[in-house]
């Protein structure tokens, strides 16, 4: 496979895990507020009950105690993945730390290849088995007031072992990247084209510190931009960070250019005044956390420049 293609691949899958992750962390919302009603009633004695006799068995305790394990089960498998991607997961390791980089990525590709995602696939599968059986002969709870539709919360268990197996192999792809692909840092232009209406005046200079000069905003996520180089037709640009987002900014538009007033502007005009605006950044594989060092620095340049 291609080495853009693994990368595009690679970064799909974690923004998948990131999208089900983050979607999924609302679970800890009904999780607390059903455990804090489980026990608060239970303290008040007789409310319970008779919220039972007036509303219905919903407020059985029963019901109130497995809804906390669905919901727990939902929040711990559907994050999972989202905490592997991001290298948030809790790691018991005291040797694997004090290793070199490398020495790092190749007991990642180990574990991702031997166990993570095979233990992922095969668990999947029995489970895929546990939740189909439990549809078809209609499970219910245990206990006769407890929760029906069983499979629900067995789907949920399998859907969280899918993710994780694709958060595996997202990370595998870019181990497999960091030891057998390219020894220079991965580099990806962009390219972004800004209409005349779309170009921002800093008349007092507070976002570009420059009075008059003119500044678009880059679309290009924060915490994907590692070194930008900016261009354009009329040369090159500055660049700064400005409330957290990437600012390009220039001195003013030629007059020759600028339209004396609303009526005055023509499609020629317009397309003197916009701006194509092309950067380079490296690509950041999170869950590696690739070294800062000034090595690494060098070849970042390097590359850039061969570019």
């Amino acid at each position: 496979m291609p080495v853009r293609s693994m990368i595009r691949l690679s970064l799909a899958l974690r923004n998948f895990n990131e999208l089900v992750g983050r979607w999924g962390s609302w679970f800890i919302m009904p999780l607390v507020g059903v455990t804090i009603w489980d026990v608060a009633v239970r303290k008040l004695g007789g409310i319970q009950y008779w919220l039972i006799q007036t509303l219905g068995s919903a407020f059985e305790s029963t019901i109130i105690q497995e809804l906390e394990w669905h919901f727990h089960t939902a929040l711990f498998a559907l994050v999972l993945g989202y905490g592997y991607v991001n290298n948030k997961h809790v790691r018991v390791d005291l040797v694997r730390e004090k290793l070199s980089f490398r020495k790092q990525v190749w007991i990642e590709f180990l574990g991702c290849t031997f166990f993570l995602i095979p233990y992922c696939m095969l668990v999947g599968y029995f489970a895929f088995e546990y939740a189909y059986d439990s549809f078809m002969v209609g499970e219910i709870s245990a206990s006769t007031v407890g929760l029906p539709s069983r499979w629900i919360i067995k789907s949920v268990l399998v859907l969280g072992l899918i993710v994780a197996g694709l958060a595996g192999v997202s990370v595998w792809l870019q181990t497999v990247l960091v030891l057998f692909g390219p020894d220079v840092p991965l580099i990806q232009q962009s390219t972004e084209r800004f209409a005349e209406k779309d170009l921002l005046t800093d008349a007092d200079g507070a976002n570009t510190g420059t009075a008059g000069a003119t500044y678009v905003k880059l679309a290009v996520a924060p915490t994907a931009l590692d070194k930008i180089a900016v261009s354009d037709a009329r040369g090159a640009m500055n660049f700064r960070w400005v409330e957290n987002s990437p600012i390009v900014h220039f001195p003013a538009l030629p007059p020759s250019t600028r339209p004396e007033g609303p009526g005055d502007s023509t499609p020629a005009d317009a397309a003197a005044n916009a701006i194509t605006v092309s950067y380079e950044h490296k690509i950041r594989l999170m869950t590696l956390q690739w070294p800062e060092d000034q090595a690494a620095k060098k070849r970042l340049r390097d590359a850039a420049q061969a570019s």
